[in-house]
């Protein structure tokens, strides 16, 4: 996931059929580690993932399982930002339109003992399940992943931008248009806007993938590597992983971003239990 959000995306896509993931588990015997491709290895990826160290020993193991999210480690990239001053903002009486576009910073994944502030309940996990039909061995099968990305973001609005669309425009009423707007969207929530420097608005707002559906795809195990291939079009991800105990920890192979999820590199995870039948 990007922690870019903007008001007019739609939640991730919904896992596809059994049958979709029936094929992902046959092509697995034809994949193999030279037809996956590493991306951002010059000298500036480099550097940035210093901050998420590599494993001291990648030593593999079984993944299979049910297992919860501990600790996470990403990249400091930047705050998003729309490609306009007033982000897109098209405000008047009868409310803001589609469009609108809230920044945010790199959100942090909710692991230990943190749920969601959006239901109490959900957490990050992910779930390693074998391949029912057996077609691929024993180091291979399905995943399923819920990475809860959650936190607060501000997005300032100028004069200028308020007056745009409307003569007389108040904090509190943008705060209520653009809640009304967020409300059939699962990403953005609890729209509060205040009064900022120079009659500006801040308007601050949690930022959330509690909602969206776990993320599917296929796995396995070759050479101490463990393989996801995602459901979605994005690229197979190497990643270092090791096991001791009821720990896994994982590490995206020279830098490649972790499950797909750039700026993510690294999960500490614990064991929760045999994946669900």
């Amino acid at each position: 996931m990007s922690a870019r959000h903007s008001i007019a995306t739609s939640a991730r896509d919904r896992p596809a059929s059994g049958s979709s993931l029936r094929a992902a588990a046959l092509a697995l015997a034809s994949f193999t580690l030279l037809s996956v491709g590493t991306s951002g290895c010059d000298d500036g990826t480099r550097a940035v993932n210093k901050d998420c160290p590599q494993l001291a020993a990648a030593t593999g193991g079984n993944p299979l399982g049910k297992w919860h999210v501990q600790n996470s480690c990403q990249v400091p990239y930047a705050r998003t930002a729309a490609d306009d001053w007033c982000q897109k903002l098209v405000y008047g009486a009868n409310g803001v339109s589609d469009g609108l576009f809230l920044g945010t910073d790199v959100l942090p994944i909710l692991g230990g003992p943190q749920v969601s502030a959006v239901d109490g309940k959900t957490t990050s996990d992910i779930t390693y399940s074998p391949d029912p039909t057996g077609l691929c061995g024993q180091n291979c099968g399905y995943y399923a992943v819920t990475l809860v990305f959650e936190g607060t973001s501000t997005t300032n609005f100028p004069l200028g931008c308020l007056r745009q669309h409307i003569p007389n425009p108040t904090c509190d009423d943008l705060s209520a248009k653009i809640q009304t707007l967020v409300n059939v969207l699962a990403t953005i929530r609890n729209v509060q806007c205040t009064q900022g420097a120079n009659d500006s608005c801040d308007c601050t707002y949690l930022s959330t993938t509690a909602t969206s559906a776990p993320e599917l795809g296929a796995w396995r195990v070759k050479d101490n590597l463990l393989i996801h291939y995602p459901q979605t079009l994005a690229l197979a991800g190497l990643t270092d992983f090791a096991i001791v105990g009821d720990q896994m920890q994982l590490h995206g192979h020279n830098g490649m971003p972790l499950l797909a999820h750039d700026p993510l590199r690294n999960l500490t995870l614990s064991y929760v239990g045999p994946p669900p039948k």
